[in-house]
């Protein structure tokens, strides 16, 4: 026994949930105990930079052909209404470019452009060419149908190529002028090194880029790009008349393409423009004769690193061939034989959301099923399992028809996503959730991606959600096909350690009692804000976070808006003391006119509940859901971790928005 003395006792444990408090030191009277121990402490000579670790191992850099390098830059700039041509200069001038394509640029606006960027050869009228080469037989060229395009030739180490600068229309007007340029001139050029850049008012799968893909391919679907992964259109908000999309776009012959060594939309701070520059950097065969491999085909392909054959499909019903057999239906949600100029991929049936609103402020559609996970529970809880989800996904729209040509009519399309969650025992907590993001596809295209699953999981729910825009109609028209959940158990266990620390990481719960909020709100996607005609939408799910008044009629609150919640390591203290543990951690973040920024940090607490240090993570000011992800080592003697957002939204039209955080425990290699 031990001699009498003075006892510290922890009281750790009666801590209110998401608060941290200092250990409190209660001395009282104890027979049986000796010295207290001392605190656990980080090492004070320890400091924040320190623990940034990778995301990830570097990747390869691939071998490369001999070819021709060619950086060339699309960029609308609406008139100059946004920014002078001296601001447009300076940024084009540190992107060194060989050539540029402008269109809506005022014509005063080409000669000082091409003095700031030392782009001395140009030409052109609304519609530009700027280039570092001499350009030769430049001529504007007024189509038939309406728009026009700039062409000239130019010589880049030896090599002639050809280069088009459009600005083409959306809807019939598109088509015609679509199969214009590519029938009377596009047909007609000898040229096999070709340049086709601009702005083209619609994106890959509408009818007038596939009139173009007849003869052309663009940079963004080389690259293995889904339309409107990217916005280049609208540079602020969100959707606007069209929708959003990605429709300034760099094109080359299918018969000779490049490699897509790189490709940029660019979110800039000033807005310069109600669109985005688009950057790419090609490297084209010197000859005539294509490139026998290609590099990067394997980062194309949305299964990369699957097993091969997959395991097999753990879903009943997986193609609508049974109607709504097997699956949850929510919100409308109907299988059917079509919808709205998509028929299944595969069979006969698809599954899709509601035919007519079913109740007013419904704006979403959802399938889900659920699968037991228990009979994996060993390989699990060893941490070497893996879920992977996959499936078609399309959306529907209107046509309009004049003789041999029909077009897509170009709107706010609805947009389908996949959620894929792992559960625990009761099926009630969601220890890890990953989705495909929110698409508008015109065509059927893949959807995959895996989730490794944290000890503790024993179901899986996969659900597809059609999420309806109220200017594509009165039917909620996302489709999908072809899904499928497989469960992948490897020999060698994966890094997640648990489940996600964060509670109600992507706003789905209806409200902010897991977070501490000074300033930010909960929004239900879709849901009008002041004056915006075109509501927030969420990145993936039923909510977002958002900061600000109400956009375009209020000022936000005054001071900084701040976003936190905190999240005790006792249950990872072994790992922690063991310098074992890291967090990798992050979000999707995004703001309404990329005027202001919103950052987002990692503060760590020292074992007697005091602050220690703040990892920065760095900020978005894009107006576009961005990617925010980081890896941080946690010290031996934290205690607790704090997620936090903060962003200053006090002028009026600077709202801020965060959706699906994440903080996951991993274990250090």
């Amino acid at each position: 026994m031990h001699p009498p003395g003075v006892c510290a006792l922890s009281a750790g444990s009666g801590r209110r949930a998401g608060v941290v408090r200092p250990w409190l030191l209660l001395p009282i009277l104890c027979l049986g105990c000796g010295p207290p121990e001392p605190p656990r402490r980080i090492d004070p000579g320890l400091t924040p930079g320190e623990l940034v670790l990778p995301v990830g191992p570097a990747p390869e850099e691939p071998a490369l052909p001999d070819g021709v390098r060619l950086r060339v830059m699309t960029f609308n700039l609406y008139g100059g209404r946004f920014a002078s041509a001296e601001a447009i200069g300076a940024f084009l001038a540190g992107q060194e470019l060989d050539l540029v394509g402008l269109q809506e640029c005022p014509a005063d606006y080409l000669a000082p452009i091409a003095a700031r960027t030392g782009l001395a050869h140009h030409g052109g009228e609304g519609v530009a060419l700027l280039s570092r080469t001499p350009l030769a037989d430049l001529r504007l060229v007024q189509l038939r149908t309406g728009r026009s395009f700039v062409h000239a030739t130019t010589q880049l180490e030896g090599v002639t190529f050809s280069v088009y600068v459009a600005h083409l229309g959306w809807n019939l007007d598109g088509d015609r002028q679509c199969r214009e340029l590519v029938d009377d001139h596009l047909a007609a050029d000898p040229v096999q090194h070709l340049v086709v850049m601009g702005d083209f008012n619609d994106e890959h799968l509408s009818s007038q880029i596939a009139i173009l893909e007849e003869r052309l391919a663009d940079a963004a679907t080389s690259m293995g790009w889904y339309p409107g992964q990217r916005i280049s259109w609208p540079s602020t908000r969100f959707d606007d008349t069209e929708g959003s999309q990605l429709i300034d776009l760099v094109f080359f012959r299918r018969d000779l393409q490049p490699l897509v060594l790189g490709l940029e939309v660019h979110n800039l701070q000033p807005v310069l423009s109600d669109h985005k520059p688009v950057g790419a950097e090609l490297l084209y065969p010197r000859d005539e004769r294509p490139f026998a491999v290609d590099p990067f085909a394997a980062l194309r392909d949305p299964r990369r690193g699957w097993p091969d054959p997959p395991p097999p499909d753990l879903l009943v019903n997986p193609g609508a061939e049974d109607g709504l057999a097997g699956w949850l239906a929510e919100g409308g949600a109907v299988a059917a034989a079509g919808r709205e100029n998509q028929l299944p991929r595969a069979g006969l049936g698809l599954f899709t959301g509601f035919s007519e609103r079913p109740a007013e402020g419904v704006r979403w559609s959802a399938g889900s099923q659920e699968v037991e996970l228990a009979a994996w529970a060993g390989a699990i809880d060893a941490r070497r399992c893996r879920l992977l989800a996959a499936g078609q996904a399309a959306t529907g729209y209107r046509t309009e028809s004049d003789g041999p040509h029909t077009s897509n009519l170009v709107k706010p399309y609805d947009e389908g996503e996949l959620v894929l969650e792992a559960l625990d025992a009761q099926g009630g907590r969601v220890l890890g959730r990953a989705s495909s993001g929110r698409r508008d596809t015109l065509g059927w295209h893949p959807l995959a991606f895996a989730l490794p699953l944290p000890p503790g999981a024993r179901s899986a729910r996969l659900t597809w959600m059609s999420h309806h825009k109220a200017f594509n109609g009165g039917s909620n028209d996302a489709v999908f096909d072809e899904l499928y959940l497989g469960l992948d158990c490897q020999g060698a266990p994966h890094g997640l350690l648990g489940p996600d620390l964060l509670r109600d990481p992507g706003a789905e719960d209806g409200g902010l009692s897991a977070w501490s909020a000074a300033g930010w709100q909960r929004l239900t996607d879709l849901t009008p804000v002041g004056l915006a005609i075109f509501p927030p939408l969420s990145r993936s799910g039923r909510g977002l976070l958002f900061a600000g008044g109400p956009l375009d009629l209020e000022p936000g609150p005054a001071g900084l808006s701040s976003l936190g919640q905190v999240m005790e390591l006792e249950d990872l203290l072994g790992v922690v003391d063991g310098d074992g543990l890291a967090l990798r951690w992050g979000g999707w973040l995004r703001t309404w006119t990329a005027r202001t920024r919103v950052a987002i940090g990692l503060e760590i607490f020292d074992g007697d509940g005091s602050l220690w240090g703040r990892v920065e993570g760095g900020g978005v000011h894009a107006a576009e859901w961005s990617r925010v992800e980081h890896r941080t080592r946690i010290p031996a003697g934290a205690s607790a971790v704090r997620l936090v957002l903060e962003a200053d939204v006090e002028a009026l039209g600077t709202g801020v928005f965060a959706d699906d955080l994440f903080v996951q425990p991993e274990a250090l290699e």
